[in-house]
């Protein structure tokens, strides 16, 4: 509870509490990615998948499931930037 709450309030990391448990923040990063990518490929949701679900199990407003694009606040950034390299090239 305490590491969660140190990650929640900002004053630790989440590789921070990773590395003192003696894992490899990148390794465990990673693997999460990837179990989450299989997870999503396959349509599935757990109730322990944070991004889709609170605490309790309920859906979270504005699951990212429903559209990524609409959750992401540098898809925007992204496509503006894509849009001023054209630009420059022109």
């Amino acid at each position: 509870m305490a590491n969660l709450l140190s990650i929640r309030s900002g004053t630790m990391t989440l590789a921070e509490v990773i590395a003192r448990q003696g894992r490899n923040p990148d390794a465990v990063l990673a693997e999460i990615a990837a179990t989450n990518a299989k997870l999503d490929g396959l349509g599935l949701v757990l109730d322990s998948d944070p991004r889709r679900v609170t605490k309790t199990g309920s859906a979270q407003a504005g699951d990212p499931a429903s559209d990524p694009a609409d959750d992401d606040p540098f898809a925007e950034a992204e496509s503006d930037t894509a849009q001023a390299d054209a630009d420059q090239q022109d």
